[in-house]
């Protein structure tokens, strides 16, 4: 029923991407732009080409209806920070009449094991904060806040 697989398809990780791009920019319209499936395909050939990205495709019943972006980072030591490894959640998009079917679990549970085959044990992510439902999502998957980011407008 759900299935998972990895993908370099610039087009149609394009395509998945224009949902969460919606959110973003109802969200938060003075930083995002419009959905441009051009831009993403340009966007999506440059993010294939990183050896240290991993991109999978979620299908249900057949049907592509999301994506998860994973990318390894090293932080290296600094005077305030020990070095470390993790695996970064760039971006995740189910399309929403896809959404509460448990395929968000099974893509961060393909999350947990890309972490664990490169033998990092922390995952890492971020999500808007007015994105209420991505938070709960996280949360229920067992992320939990360690740094927040506050910003200052007139």
């Amino acid at each position: 029923m759900i299935n998972i697989y990895p993908s370099k398809d610039p087009e149609k990780l394009a395509v998945l991407n224009e949902c969460v791009q919606d959110i973003h920019t109802n969200i938060e319209p003075e930083l995002f732009k419009k959905y441009d499936k051009k831009e993403m395909i340009e966007l999506f050939n440059e993010i294939i080409k990183d050896e240290n990205t991993f991109i999978f495709i979620v299908a249900y019943q057949e049907i592509d209806v999301g994506y998860i972006i994973l990318s390894r980072v090293h932080y290296p030591e600094t005077n305030f920070r020990k070095a470390y490894e993790s695996l970064y959640i760039e971006q995740i998009s189910i399309n929403q009449e896809y959404q509460k079917l448990g395929i968000g679990k099974e893509l961060i549970n393909k999350a947990k094991q890309v972490a664990t085959s490169l033998g990092i044990n922390r995952i890492e992510l971020d999500y808007w904060s007015k994105n209420r439902n991505a938070g709960q999502f996280f949360e229920s998957q067992g992320f939990n806040p360690y740094n927040v980011k506050m910003c200052f407008t007139q």
